[in-house]
C-alpha cells in the first residue's frame, strides 16, 4: 500500500447455493406485497452481499422501475431502490412536517422488526432539496463490519410523499449483535 493509505480485510463465509424456485416464487411475492402491486413483474438476478451489512446474503430482483434485495435467512425485503424519485411507492401526500411518521407507519406495515427494535435506535433526520431521508440507528457501532458501521433503516422519501429508497442494514438481528 502507499503511505497513508489503508485496508479493509472481510472475513466472510462463503455464499450458500442458489435457493429453489419455490422459495424464489415466495420472495417474488413478498416483494410484490411490499411494493402494493401483485402484478409486478420482477427479474431474478442472482445472489450477492447486502451492500450496508456484508454478513447478510440477499437474492437481488429487479422490476422495470427498481432493485430489491430479499435476506435469504428471514424472506424479508431489505433494500429497495427506484431508478427514479417519482417511481416509487406512494403514500399520502403531505407537508414535510409529517412526512417522519408516514415514513414511520411505512416501516411498521413491512418490517416486524422494527416494533420491538425502535427503542433501541436513534433517529437522524435529513433532506437533500426536496427528497428526505429517515433513518433509525443502533447507538452502538457493529465492529463486524468496516468501519464499525452501526445496524441501521433508512428510508428515502419525496416531499410529495413518494417512498424511492428504503434501507434495511439488519435489524432483526439487532438482538443478537
Amino acid at each position: 500500500l502507499d503511505s497513508g493509505a489503508y485496508s479493509v480485510e472481510l472475513d466472510e463465509a462463503p455464499d450458500p447455493p442458489e435457493r429453489s424456485e419455490t422459495e424464489r416464487l415466495k420472495a417474488i411475492e413478498i416483494i410484490q406485497t411490499f411494493w402494493g402491486a401483485s402484478h409486478l413483474s420482477l427479474n431474478y438476478e442472482g445472489l450477492q452481499r447486502h451492500p450496508e451489512n456484508t454478513g447478510l446474503v440477499v437474492e437481488t430482483y429487479t422490476s422495470a422501475t427498481a432493485q430489491f434485495l430479499v435476506d435469504i435467512q428471514n424472506n424479508m425485503v431489505v433494500f429497495m431502490q427506484t431508478n427514479t424519485v417519482s417511481e416509487g411507492i406512494s403514500t399520502t401526500s403531505t407537508e414535510p412536517e409529517s412526512l417522519k411518521e408516514i415514513v414511520r407507519e411505512f416501516i411498521l406495515a413491512r418490517n416486524p422488526c422494527f416494533e420491538r427494535s425502535e427503542a433501541q435506535l436513534e433517529l437522524e433526520e435529513g433532506n437533500k432539496g426536496s427528497n428526505y431521508f429517515f433513518r433509525w440507528r443502533s447507538p452502538q457501532p457493529n465492529v463486524d463490519r468496516p468501519w464499525n458501521q452501526p445496524t441501521f433503516i433508512q428510508v428515502g422519501i419525496h416531499e410529495e410523499g413518494t417512498v424511492f429508497s428504503y434501507i434495511d442494514s439488519g435489524i432483526c438481528y439487532l438482538e443478537s449483535q
